[in-house]
């Protein structure tokens, strides 16, 4: 209850949870990458998959459309957006966030119950 008159409760409202080590990491090498990457976040969830056009450089985020390409680039690259579909005649590319890696304990218990089947 404090939360909420205060404007703290969160509940229900979109936002981006960005890894601290990300952040360091393209604030200082790459911030247009950075600011790209938490637009995304913001509006994507971890589910999801998105579009990420050149278009967005005049509507969701200011940048020159070589500067968003380039910055998508460096996410791909980086690792923290996937290609789904590369883009083709009439159809945008499509991506999404890396799904997280299980840790090597379970992926080895997986293995050994296909390999009992």
């Amino acid at each position: 209850m404090e939360n909420d008159l205060r404007g703290r409760n969160r509940f229900g409202q979109f936002g981006a949870y960005v890894p601290l080590n990300l952040v360091r990491k393209l604030a200082k090498s790459n911030p247009d990458a950075l600011a790209l990457y938490n637009v995304l976040k913001a509006k994507n969830g971890s589910g999801s998959t998105f579009f990420i056009a050149n278009g967005m450089a005049d509507t969701a985020i200011a940048m020159k459309r070589k500067v968003l390409a380039r910055a998508r680039q460096d996410l791909i690259a980086e690792g923290p957006v996937e290609v789904i579909h590369p883009a083709r005649w009439r159809r945008p590319a499509l991506y999404r966030w890396p799904k997280p890696r299980q840790p090597r304990a379970l992926r080895e218990k997986k293995r050994e119950r296909e390999n009992v089947r």
